[in-house]
């Protein structure tokens, strides 16, 4: 942890820094693109223009996993299946466990984290990206990942893209975006009693 936060604070006095891979947006798939590759020996920095890590698993609390087992065990393996053990194995999982576990696979691979670190503008040579500037400095690499949730990287590297279900050739509607909320004052035997009901749902997020 010392490490990461010396890097950390010594990086926003950096005008310019260089890096085997930047990675955009510390959503779970960004956490695990940059813990692979940290893995791997690169030299990787992770920037998030929000407050935390873990996007929509603990920033929206959409906190149960889609699994896929047999009759013996889990079928996803990799990190995943590290970040799994550390939530407990369990399908539905408490948020603040969740984002402790991503930040501990974070600092045990070596990445480098920086927070609340938006996008002024990027660079781009011959069609390809090779710089981010930030409030904070210019961030070089030969290569950058956008694991952002509005691919903001991508559309101003210039990358192209379809909207929605444009590329069915019916329309550009879009999926409509989950609603995660919480309540309070519910008798959870009954909530459970009724979810179970004949056993037709297994996993009901209790604890979650």
């Amino acid at each position: 942890m010392r490490f990461v936060l010396l890097a950390f604070f010594l990086g926003w006095n950096l005008a310019w820094a260089q890096y085997d891979l930047v990675v955009y947006g510390a959503t779970p798939q960004g956490v695990t693109a940059a813990v692979a590759a940290a893995q791997e020996g690169l030299k990787v920095l992770l920037l998030e223009p929000g407050r935390g890590v873990g996007g929509v698993l603990t920033r929206g609390w959409l906190a149960t996993l889609d699994l896929a087992e047999d009759r013996e065990d889990l079928l996803q393996g990799g990190l995943f299946r590290d970040f799994y053990r550390r939530i407990g194995k369990e399908a539905s999982f408490d948020v603040v466990q969740a984002e402790q576990a991503f930040w501990a696979m974070l600092r045990e691979a070596g990445v480098e984290v920086r927070l609340e670190v938006p996008l002024d503008r990027v660079g781009v040579e011959a069609g390809r990206l090779t710089l981010l500037e930030t409030p904070m400095g210019t961030v070089g690499a030969p290569y950058f990942v956008d694991a952002a949730d509005t691919a903001d990287l991508a559309f101003r590297a210039g990358a192209s893209f379809t909207q929605g279900r444009e590329d069915t050739g019916l329309d550009g509607r879009s999926m409509a975006a989950t609603l995660v909320f919480r309540m309070e004052g519910l008798p959870w035997g009954a909530v459970f009693l009724a979810l179970n009901y004949e056993g037709q749902v297994r996993r009901t997020g209790a604890g979650a």
